[in-house]
């Protein structure tokens, strides 16, 4: 942009040159929840919590007639361009007791020049009989503020009885 302010009696006053950039927010475009199966990663909406007798988280699964073995449970962060700088993201679990059934860190920073990003996701413990469905809230602290990812992801987590020794 090339523009020239000239003084009161139309004398050149300055020459003002400047670039600027216009770019989309950084936002997340979309967040699924995975699992390996066979060394293959999944998206997954559920899982059984397999346990010993003492009650001991001993595998995950897929389905309950087809027992799929599930390991490394992860939330698959994609923002919607390449990040010129760091995105601070912000997750929370929210269902009945999702504190003592599932963890996930609590922020990430995704790093400048990615566009995609992977969270661990733990299964704490037991929910017991019947199922829960939990949802992951996440929120992307950009220039216009916190913007939270809609629609949040669920995952559903059915508990198991102890078996009996």
């Amino acid at each position: 942009m090339g523009l020239q302010f000239p003084s009161g009696n139309g004398d050149k006053g300055s020459d003002f040159e400047s670039w600027f950039y216009l770019a989309p927010v950084l936002l997340i475009a979309n967040i699924i929840i995975q699992g390996v199966e066979k060394g293959v990663e999944r998206q997954v909406s559920a899982v059984k919590v397999l346990v010993d007798s003492n009650n001991n988280i001993i595998g995950l699964q897929v389905g309950e007639t087809q027992s799929i073995p599930v390991t490394n449970l992860q939330a698959l962060i994609t923002l919607n361009y390449l990040s010129v700088t760091p995105l601070t993201v912000t997750l929370t679990w929210l269902g009945a007791g999702a504190d003592s059934v599932v963890s996930i860190a609590g922020s990430v920073n995704i790093p400048a020049g990615q566009s995609t990003y992977t969270v661990p996701i733990t299964i704490l413990s037991n929910p017991g009989p019947g199922s829960e469905t939990y949802t992951l809230v996440a929120t992307a602290s950009a220039a216009l503020g916190s913007i939270p990812f809609n629609p949040a992801p669920t995952l559903a987590i059915s508990g198991s009885t102890v078996p009996t020794s």
